[in-house]
């Protein structure tokens, strides 16, 4: 079982394009909370021997919108 299915180079170089990162420490522990959101949303029909771009593009989207919910609520707490 994959520990995350997008890993941080493809972070880097696929999903942003060039765009600043979003996700600016602790990649892995957003893309694993990620990966387990979309393995549980599709019941873990996700081939892991060749995970798809549109799946990898998917974790990538909600790892950043994992991280960015928590600075805010950090912003907030303050």
């Amino acid at each position: 079982m994959l520990d995350t299915y997008a890993d941080e180079t493809y972070y880097a170089e696929e999903y942003l394009c060039g765009r600043d990162a979003v996700i600016q420490a602790a990649y892995p522990f957003y893309a694993r909370d990620a990966t387990q959101r979309i393995r549980a949303a599709t019941c873990g029909n996700i081939d892991e021997s060749n995970v798809p771009d549109c799946v990898k593009m998917c974790c990538c989207e909600i790892a950043e919108l994992l991280y960015t919910a928590e600075q805010n609520a950090k912003r907030s707490a303050v």
